[in-house]
Parts: structure tokens; C-alpha cells; sequence
């Protein structure tokens, strides 16, 4: 804390001594202030804008140069340097560091005097949107977790955003409007479909709502954590990419389905003020996931672990016509977004909680038994009106993999179906859908069943489906389902809670518990 107030005091003393034009002053300050701290971006922000206003444009030149050189960068270095080739008549090169600074801020003022400038140069304006980040949150008869996941939204240490709620409840469902009205933030932009939609249908209804610059797609139990959009903010311009992944947090509602999995809380713990970066190469994690040596949850969905530029989601509705297609939507987003990116970067610190509660879809698909059967037929019975079906060779059975492989074709289907690099490997989806499989569950032998006949095309395939596992099922060394269970403590650079232990009976509590326990 002490730092930081020196580090203020020492910036607004430089500033004032710059706008009464003290300029060897405040030079002789950086210099001090260089002795403790080096690689400021504001300070060396300042200095560029003495060397310029002292006529010595070589040496701002060289050291805003050098600054992008070690990835020091912010708004301000990008206008200076254009600010710069603008005064020496280089237009072309002032263009490229005006639109960089436009893209790195979120200053509204000074996009402005960016669009100006350009416009003085017969360039056209650069489109300004309305909030910088739109959080996105496509709803069905959930409002008694969604007012949780809201709570954390609106508990952000950042003003620049809207909450988008998109109410796709039953038509005797009026809770969540109800919800939405109590809240009576203006934050929150409120939606209804015409009519009943898929949950595909619903998230790109979703999505077409949103004014933001940047979008964070949330399910209606999942929370953003109280420091997310503050760091987003600091973190993208740094990053200068428009494609930004995080490892979640993950909390297990009390009312989950998924037998152990009550009241986990599980996250990476970071010391509070570091932040990893990996720049990750999409083809080689699109390769690792289709062939299950790395979970998909590294992929870059636009579904609670990644933040994505509008410009994205704009190329994926011009080459596909939306931005999600099939089901599951948000694993197939991750394929399509790494795709068409090539790179992006993944960070270390979690920005959001993945939550799991009774109310979710995916874990009543794949793991739920009784009153989430419910569930599981209205997913279906919606994703048949709107005509969404598997593709005939994914085997219908609860399995991870399953849902994968079909995300994956989907993507392959409208973005890649040339490339013969990103291909499905049939046996080993096989092999991994029965692994996956309960041998207690009183279905085990239909599910069996249902992986043959995804085979009917492959008749070598069906032979050796039938010769390893329908023959002898009982032989093979393939793993029963178990229910979920954890470790309390710290392993890894993870942290494993019971939540319950810290009264934390929401998604809401679970975000306070993060910010206490790890300073963010």
C-alpha cells in the first residue's frame, strides 16, 4: 500500500510539473523514481511526452519503441508514438498507432479524439461501442440461482458494463421477470424470446443483445468474481488480443445432482497481484482435446472461462451465420473461436466460478437420475423443435466424450471441413464412451446398444465394437463411474474446500470466500 501511494504521489507531481512546463523537474524525478522502479508504463509514458515537447523526437521515439519492444504497453504509448509519426508527416505509420491506442482503450474521450484525427486523415471513424464489457446470462426457470449469479455481477469493482439477461422460462414461469424487477438496477437489460427457443436458439438471441465491446457469457448458476472485469480492463490492453482464457473456479451447489460434488469450492490460489500469461497455438490444443489427452475446458469458450471481442463473434455470424451451432453450444464456441484466432492467451487466475447446481442441464444429461430426467426431456424436447439433432455417427450416451466429438463436428462441419489435420478418431471416441460408462447403471447394456449403432457405417468398426465389448463386457479393464470426491486442502497450486465449512450456501458466498481468502 505504501508503494502505491508513493508511486500516485510521485505521478501527479510529474504531471503537475508538466503541465506548467517544468520539464527538467520532472525529468530529474523520473530519474530518481527510475532508481526504485523501472518499466513503468505511465512514467515512461511521461517521459516520451517531455522528450517531445523538448524537441528530442529521436529519444521519445526510441523509447516508446523499446517499450513495445518488452511488451511494456498501454493506450498512451501507442498515442504517443502515433501523436509522433502524425507530426513528421508519416501518416501511414500514425494510422497503425492511433487505431492500436483506440483498441487498447477504454477511455471514451479519448476514443473520440481518435476517431477525429482519423477522420481529418479522410480515414472512417472506428466503431465505438456503448459499454466495454457486456455480460451475457441465458436463462430458463431459474431464477432462484440466477439471483445469486446477478448479486456477483453487480458487485464489480468496474462501471463500464451491462448485465443481459435473456428469460427463455416456460410460458407459466414468471420468476425471473419478477427477479429482474425487484433488482431495479438499470445495469440490467432484460429480454423475453417470442416463444420458447433451444438453449442453442436462446444463447445466440442472447448474444445478439449485447452492446459491449467484449462479452462474458455466465449460465444462471455460475458468478463472476468481485475483481474480474477491474483486471479484464487492465489486462487486455496488455495483451492485445481479443481472445482472452482462464482456468474457473468451480463450486458445486448444495441441490447439485451429482452425488459428492455438494459444496465443493475449488480454485487456483494466486498470491493477490500475479497473473501467469501462456499464449496458447489453437491447432495443437483443437488436436489435443478431439483426441481426449487434455480436457475441453482449455478451449476458449464463450461460456464462463473466456472473454471475446464483438469482432470475433461478428466473423463467426459472416462465415456461419451465428455464433453458436448445435449442441452442446459452448463447447462447440471453443472449438470455433480457437479456430478462426489461430492464437490466444489462457491466464492463470480465475475470473469467474463455474457452478453446477440442480438446475444444471449438463450435469442432469449426463449424470442426473430422477427429477432431473425433467430436465433432460425439456432440453430434448426443445432441441427437436428447433430441429438440432446428433450427428449419426456420436453415439447417444452419457458421456463427456460423446458431447465433445459432437461439438467438435459441428465446428468441423462449417468452419474446417477440408482440413484433414482435425479429424475424429472413431475407435478412440469408442473406447472412451465406455469407459465412461456406469457398469452398475440399470441402462448400461442399452447404452452399449446405442455406441453399435452409431457404428452402422463403419462395418470393420462394428465388428471390433462387437468382438470387445459386446462379447465380453464383462472382461474388459474399462472404469466404473464413481461419484465425485475430493481432498480438502491445498495440492497443486489448487485449493479444495468444503464449502459448507465457510457457511457459503451460493454462488454469491462463494465469490466473497475467494476475494477473502485470496486478497483479489
Amino acid at each position: 500500500m505504501e508503494m502505491d501511494a508513493y508511486k500516485q504521489k510521485v505521478k501527479k507531481s510529474l504531471q503537475d510539473l508538466i503541465n506548467i512546463g517544468d520539464l527538467r523537474q520532472a525529468l530529474n524525478i523520473i530519474s530518481q523514481y527510475e532508481q526504485i522502479i523501472r518499466d513503468d508504463v505511465d512514467i515512461i509514458s511521461m517521459k516520451s511526452i517531455i522528450y517531445i515537447e523538448t524537441g528530442e523526437i529521436e529519444l521519445a521515439e526510441e523509447l516508446l519503441f523499446d517499450a513495445i519492444r518488452r511488451n511494456i504497453i498501454s493506450s498512451d504509448i501507442f498515442y504517443n508514438l502515433a501523436y509522433i509519426f502524425h507530426t513528421k508527416g508519416e501518416n501511414e505509420q500514425a494510422v497503425i498507432f492511433y487505431k492500436k491506442s483506440f483498441e487498447t482503450t477504454s477511455d471514451l474521450s479519448l476514443k473520440k479524439d481518435i476517431n477525429k484525427i482519423l477522420q481529418s486523415l479522410n480515414l472512417n471513424p472506428l466503431k465505438i461501442y456503448k459499454y466495454r464489457f457486456s455480460v451475457v446470462i441465458p436463462t430458463r426457470n431459474s431464477a432462484d440461482t440466477l439471483k445469486y449469479t446477478i448479486k456477483t455481477c453487480l458487485n464489480q469493482k468496474h462501471d463500464n458494463f451491462e448485465i443481459v439477461i435473456s428469460d427463455n422460462s416456460s410460458d407459466d414461469y414468471n420468476f425471473t421477470k419478477e427477479l429482474i424487477k425487484n433488482f431495479n438496477d438499470p445495469r440490467i437489460k432484460y429480454y423475453r424470446p417470442d416463444e420458447e427457443l433451444a438453449m442453442t436458439e436462446n444463447y445466440n438471441y442472447a448474444i445478439s443483445k449485447a452492446l459491449g465491446e467484449y462479452v462474458i457469457m455466465l449460465g444462471s448458476d455460475d458468478g463472476l468474481l468481485f475483481h474480474a472485469l477491474s483486471t479484464l480492463d487492465s489486462i487486455l490492453p496488455r495483451t492485445g488480443i481479443k481472445l482472452l482464457h482462464w482456468r474457473m473456479a468451480a463450486y458445486g451447489w448444495p441441490n447439485i445432482k451429482l452425488k459428492g460434488y455438494e459444496n465443493f469450492f475449488g480454485f487456483p490460489l494466486n498470491p493477490k497481484g500475479t497473473i501467469n500469461y501462456n499464449e496458447i497455438d489453437s491447432n495443437t490444443i483443437i488436436k489435443k482435446v478431439i483426441n481426449f489427452e487434455t480436457n475441453y475446458s482449455i478451449l476458449p469458450m464463450l461460456y464462463c472461462n473466456s472473454v471475446v471481442h464483438q469482432d470475433l463473434l461478428e466473423i463467426l455470424i459472416k462465415n456461419t451465420g451465428s455464433v453458436f451451432k448445435g449442441y452442446p453450444p459452448d463447447v462447440y464456441s471453443g472449438f470455433a473461436l480457437a479456430y478462426i484466432q489461430n492464437k490466444y492467451i489462457t491466464v492463470d487466475l480465475p475470473m469467474t466460478i463455474g457452478g453446477s447446481s440442480g438446475n444444471s442441464i449438463g450435469i442432469a444429461y449426463h449424470h442426473g437420475k430422477g427429477n432431473s430426467n425433467e430436465l433432460k426431456k425439456d432440453y430434448i424436447r426443445l432441441n427437436n423443435k428447433a430441429g438440432l439433432s446428433l450427428h449419426n455417427i456420436i453415439p447417444d450416451v452419457k458421456s463427456l466424450e460423446a458431447a465433445v466429438a459432437e461439438s467438435f463436428l459441428n465446428a468441423k462441419d462449417v468452419l474446417f471441413p477440408n482440413d484433414h489435420e482435425l479429424c475424429l478418431d472413431r475407435k478412440l471416441l469408442i473406447q472412451k464412451c465406455v469407459e465412461g460408462l456406469d457398469k452398475n447403471d440399470t441402462t448400461y447394456s442399452q447404452e452399449l446398444k446405442k455406441i453399435e449403432s452409431s457404428l452402422e457405417d463403419e462395418p470393420q468398426l462394428r465388428k471390433w465394437f462387437k468382438e470387445n465389448y459386446l462379447m465380453k463386457p464383462t472382461t474388459n479393464n474399462y472404469s466404473n463411474k464413481a461419484k465425485f470426491s475430493y481432498k480438502v486442502g491445498f495440492e497443486n497450486g489448487n485449493l479444495s474446500l468444503n464449502s459448507e465449512d465457510f457457511n457459503v450456501k451460493n454462488v454469491y458466498d462463494a465469490a466473497s470466500l475467494f476475494s477473502k481468502i485470496t486478497g483479489w
